[in-house]
């Protein structure tokens, strides 16, 4: 073997080929050594806590803490920031209107640390909200800031805020507006959509929507209503004969001979003795 490796790769393949085959073949070889190694990869380093005070916050977590300047501390509310990290399109959902808020709060969302100048404001809380609440759909992915102050400067107090999620929202708006907003959210959507439109609509709602649409419309309602069946079996005979004979004899005789004999007498007699006088 060569006791040291060539400083340069070589330009053109060996001439004579190796005694076992290669099992995967070789890329075509690059002209000229690489001139020099890759660098090492950069990580994203977390911000720091002297030069911006934050606490982290997931979907799902409810933190309570306090905006009071002495329990603060000197270097600052780390609890007036929050660091939320986004990894894949969420809608995020925060709100302080719990009883644990013990003042008129307000919510700011920012692109990064709320004291850096260059910091951009995202979305203020819902003005429609007596309460600190606010939502945001954060498509593109990456770190958020939250900021947690009071409506009026100066005003502070204890606080208790959280975080809920819902993935995928819409990245593009619908093409089309809604024609009217429904006033209430849909409890559960429908899971197949009916085949044709109601042609008039009900007068009141349906307490329990059908799952499937009815393949064909009720016929209209008899005019008389079905007479309940008979309970039992009439107690008197029939006064009429039927008028066709019976298509099949009884399979069994009766279990008491006539008590009186016919009116008129039969016209053949049987074939068989009757079995009882």
């Amino acid at each position: 073997p060569t006791a040291q490796p060539s400083p340069r790769p070589t330009v053109e393949p060996t001439p004579l080929p190796s005694a076992q085959p290669t099992p995967v073949p070789t890329h075509p070889p690059t002209r000229s050594p690489t001139p020099w190694p890759s660098p090492a990869p950069t990580e994203t380093q977390a911000p720091s806590t002297s030069s911006c005070p934050y606490t982290f916050m997931a979907c799902g977590d409810s933190i309570s803490g306090t905006t009071i300047k002495p329990a603060c501390g000197q270097r600052g509310c780390e609890a007036n920031n929050f660091l939320v990290n986004v990894f894949e399109p969420t809608s995020l959902f925060f709100s302080t209107c719990y009883a644990g808020t013990k003042f008129e709060s307000k919510l700011t969302l920012l692109d990064r640390c709320p004291a850096m100048a260059d910091a951009q404001v995202l979305q203020d809380q819902d003005p429609q909200f007596f309460c600190g609440y606010l939502r945001f759909d954060a498509i593109p992915l990456g770190s958020y800031w939250l900021k947690l102050d009071g409506v009026d400067e100066g005003e502070e107090g204890d606080y208790q805020i959280t975080l809920e999620c819902t993935p995928s929202p819409s990245p593009q708006p619908t093409p089309l507006p809604t024609a009217q907003p429904s006033p209430l959210p849909t409890a559960q959507p429908t899971p197949v959509p009916t085949a044709l439109p109601t042609l008039l609509p009900s007068p009141l709602p349906t307490a329990l929507p059908s799952i499937m649409p009815t393949p064909l419309p009720t016929l209209p309602p008899s005019q008389i209503p079905t007479p309940p069946p008979t309970p039992q079996p009439s107690p008197l005979p029939t006064k009429r004969p039927s008028p066709l004979p019976t298509a099949q004899p009884t399979p069994l005789p009766t279990a008491l001979p006539t008590l009186r004999p016919s009116p008129v007498p039969t016209p053949a007699p049987s074939s068989q003795p009757t079995p009882l006088p």
